[in-house]
């Protein structure tokens, strides 16, 4: 997979990685992340693969003090990982959008979900997406989309279409903040 983690005083900034191909990793297939005072910074997506990974998909977290910020996933496809599709643990400005994020949770069906942020995380979105069982994937994710409980603040979930997932409501938002817009998502 590709694991970004810039250490103290470095950093990666504007990447831009497109038809990239992550699959079959054995922990997560794409990790973004930081090491004490690094920075990662503006990095974009565009039309990758992610599948197959024994974890996560994609997994973008803020282990250290610098800044994780801007990363965003343009079109492509998130599938049949071992956890979830996407979780974002940590960073700010972190964006999906026209993605299929398909059969994941495959470890244990139903016990992870296709987009899971973590209580806390804030400024980001989920927009005009699939997310859910297809490609012969089955409907394995437990929610489309589920915040954990925490002041997550600042988010869109919108035009999503979140079909073939085990649990309702499709989206779970248990996030606190009030600037937030979730609608316009197809749920039944």
């Amino acid at each position: 997979g590709l694991y970004v983690n810039p250490t103290n005083g470095r950093e990666s900034r504007f990447g831009f990685l497109n038809n990239l191909i992550m699959d079959t990793s054995i922990d997560n297939n794409v990790r973004i992340s930081n090491t004490g005072t690094g920075n990662t910074i503006g990095l974009t997506f565009t039309n990758c693969w992610s599948g197959t990974a024994g974890n996560y998909g994609v997994i973008i977290d803020k282990s250290g003090s610098g800044l994780v910020q801007g990363v965003r996933w343009v079109g492509g496809k998130v599938m049949h990982n071992g956890l979830a599709g996407f979780r974002f643990a940590g960073g700010q400005d972190m964006h999906i959008s026209g993605c299929d994020i398909i059969g994941n949770s495959q470890t244990v069906s139903a016990s992870r979900h296709g987009v899971e942020i973590a209580g806390g995380v804030s400024e980001f979105s989920v927009q005009n997406c699939r997310i859910g069982g297809g490609y012969q994937q089955g409907d394995t994710h437990g929610y489309a989309i589920h915040l954990d409980a925490g002041a997550s603040d600042h988010y869109i979930i919108t035009g999503n279409d979140c079909h073939g997932n085990n649990n309702s409501p499709k989206i779970d938002d248990n996030g606190t903040g009030v600037n937030k817009v979730v609608a316009n998502n197809l749920e039944a």
